[in-house]
């Protein structure tokens, strides 16, 4: 398991802004490296549901070949963690039920891991 977990937004905007391909290759190696040494992760939701488009830019096509590497599925440990967290917001009453489901449906409710 990753030492650190990104979300999409830790990929999204530098790509957008100051570590763009053409300007900064070496991010992007640096990233593709540490995730190669278990590092840095992601859970795969975030290349499938934030990443992935139909109409693809460069950034889901540098991520698409890193699934497994970089994007990775959720194991059991993190999997009973998920139920716990999916619970606990369902059954939390400062949550509106309009935030829930986007919450639960989306990659950020998986960025949870047990060491």
């Amino acid at each position: 398991m990753p030492e650190f977990w990104m979300d999409s937004n830790s990929l999204i905007t530098p790509y957008r802004e100051a570590y763009r391909f053409e300007a900064v290759p070496q991010f992007w190696d640096f990233l593709k490296e540490k995730a190669e040494e278990g590092v840095v992760g992601s859970p795969e939701l975030v290349l499938d549901k934030e990443l992935t488009s139909s109409n693809p830019d460069a950034l889901e096509q540098w991520a698409k070949p890193l699934r497994g590497i970089l994007f990775l599925p959720a194991d059991s440990a993190t999997q009973l963690r998920y139920s716990d967290v999916a619970q606990y917001v369902q059954t939390n009453p400062r949550f509106k039920q309009h935030w829930i489901a986007p919450f639960l449906d989306g990659a950020d409710s998986w960025l949870v891991h047990m060491r």
